[in-house]
């Protein structure tokens, strides 16, 4: 699949295929009739406008909110690209809090590294996807859900779902029943399962 392109994989839900050469994640997008909602920001500014760019090649409805399902880096730097809502869990949030305080120069990434509070791999893929980031802006979410969410898009909806989990214990996953699909840390899952018991409901 091409890394470069936006491909239609359902009747609503559109994404990015990952690029490992510098960690860049998969990203997607649910089109309704009165809006997009973006899964996960992109791992830079560079990358949250490859996606935007393919959306709008497409001629898909402007985008409406932001959905993070997880803080790690490589989901949250592209997000003060898309000037949307930002969708999160508290725990998500509380993550994006403290990474908004970092310094992100090259010499405090490899002071972290050494310390013990980053990871080489996280730190080289960061330096190689954005070799400089004076102008890196972190932007916290807006909109904080720590139960299940029904989320209406104009003719689709979609269900915003705090999980946790393995691979970040901070994650959600985003749920389209009309496509019976789920956006999830890097994944587009098949399932045929509904997701239940919303507490919250918005357009």
């Amino acid at each position: 699949m091409n890394q470069s392109h936006v491909h239609k994989i359902s009747e609503h839900i559109y994404i990015l295929a990952p690029n490992k050469q510098t960690d860049r994640p998969l990203l997607g997008a649910i089109a309704g009739k009165s809006g997009t909602l973006i899964v996960d920001a992109g791992n830079s500014p560079a990358h949250a406008r490859l996606l935007l760019r393919g959306l709008a090649e497409l001629d898909l409805p402007k985008p409406k909110y932001l959905a993070l399902t997880h803080g790690h880096w490589d989901h949250v730097f592209g997000a003060s690209i898309y000037h949307v809502p930002v969708i999160a869990n508290r725990e998500t949030q509380l993550i994006i809090d403290k990474m908004a305080k970092y310094d992100w120069s090259d010499e405090a990434l490899d002071r972290r590294v050494d310390e013990g509070l980053e990871i080489e791999f996280c730190r080289d893929m960061i330096k190689a996807e954005m070799p400089c980031r004076d102008d890196l802006v972190i932007k916290p979410p807006d909109m904080i859900f720590n139960s299940p969410t029904n989320i209406d898009l104009g003719e689709t909806s979609c269900q915003f779902i705090p999980i946790g989990g393995d691979h970040s214990s901070d994650s959600s996953i985003v749920y389209i029943p009309d496509d019976r699909l789920e956006l999830a840390a890097s994944h587009a899952i098949s399932t045929a399962v509904d997701k239940a018991g919303f507490s919250n409901s918005f357009s």
